[in-house]
């Protein structure tokens, strides 16, 4: 497992901004996706410390979401929504939130709390390994493995495929690609990215028709699938 890390559930694009930017002062890392599925919480490859759902309007859909992370993930969840009425949270509480804080609260005071909840719930330490079945990938050493091979992939290949590995089970767009490994705006056609996530395929042995690690979502960009099938 890596470094201690957020799930951001959210549609607003300036909360999570002003989150990572918060949370990532603190050496925390912060996963988004917009929409909630199971397939972000893989039990059995790199789950986050800790699930934010950011429920817009009423919040009322963000209850029953509330309730079906819980199902399937045992960790920290927290809910942040517009709606302002105290029976609101005291519900989300209820229905298995670890704290729920009004949309007014504001984010440098979400990310506070998120960091009390993590210094006192999670785990201090962590490693820069992450393994999954035959494929091990190593951020200290800056090396991937393949059923104990090292394969040889240029700086760009790992930062790539170490990026998507951290987020293991979530969609990754190709603008969030090229704006976190390139400092850049994705154009829409460049497909440079694609090249890149071909060479690695074809380094650690995935079969694009059937991948075993790296999917290709269609239009929009790559999830690490984390387990062989």
């Amino acid at each position: 497992m890596d470094q201690t890390s957020v799930l951001l559930i959210s549609g607003s694009a300036q909360f999570h901004a002003e989150l990572k930017r918060v949370l990532e002062q603190e050496g925390l890392l912060l996963k988004h996706t917009e929409q909630w599925s199971d397939a972000c919480l893989p039990s059995d490859a790199d789950p986050p410390h800790m699930v934010v759902l950011d429920c817009p309007g009423s919040g009322v859909d963000g209850l029953s979401i509330c309730q079906e992370i819980r199902a399937c993930y045992s960790g920290l969840l927290g809910i942040v929504a517009e709606n302002d009425d105290e029976r609101f949270h005291i519900l989300a509480l209820d229905l298995g939130a670890d704290a729920s804080f009004p949309g007014k609260t504001g984010t440098t005071l979400v990310a506070a709390h998120i960091k009390a909840l993590l210094r006192r719930f999670a785990p201090s330490k962590s490693t820069k390994v992450m393994t999954f079945g035959r494929l091990t990938v190593d951020a200290n050493q800056r090396d991937v493995y393949l059923a104990g091979q090292a394969v040889q992939l240029s700086t760009f290949e790992f930062q790539l495929i170490w990026y998507l590995a951290q987020h293991s089970g979530c969609v990754v767009a190709r603008d969030e690609i090229y704006r976190e490994l390139r400092n850049a705006t994705y154009n829409g056609y460049d497909r440079s990215i694609d090249v890149y996530v071909s060479r690695i395929r074809q380094k650690i042995g995935d079969d694009s028709s059937s991948p075993k690690f790296l999917k290709t979502v269609r239009g929009v960009g790559y999830q690490f699938v984390g387990v062989e099938n």
